[in-house]
């Protein structure tokens, strides 16, 4: 029979001893931040296309109207700030030398032609 190993740690555990402690670290956080990251950009969308169907289906209604662009306008500030706490992230990265930070990647599906 073979050894049997966790999966989801084998990725992470690239060490062993005592190295391994702060790569197995700093692989969770960089994992642990890409998807927050993409979980603030699904809520976007989320609230974005439900912004605009609450403008569509106003009817003109001036209430309605004001809020559904306040809450289209409030989920673009959030995209922004998403992307400037990305930004940021990455700018410490380069600054402090933490090569995990550097290669933290926004995960986007990407359209394969």
């Amino acid at each position: 029979m073979g050894k049997l190993e966790n999966p989801i740690l084998t990725g992470f555990l690239k060490g062993s001893g005592v190295d391994a402690a702060p790569t197995a670290f700093s692989s969770i956080l960089k994992t642990f931040i890409e998807i927050l990251l993409l979980g603030g950009v699904i809520i976007f969308i989320f609230q974005f296309l439900l912004g605009g169907i609450k403008w569509i289906t106003s009817q003109g209604d001036e209430g309605k109207v004001k809020e559904a662009r306040e809450q289209v306008t409030q989920a673009l500030i959030g995209l922004v700030i998403v992307f400037l706490v990305f930004f940021v992230l990455k700018v410490i990265g380069i600054i402090f030398g933490l090569s995990w930070m550097e290669t933290l990647q926004l995960p986007l599906p990407q359209l394969v032609s």
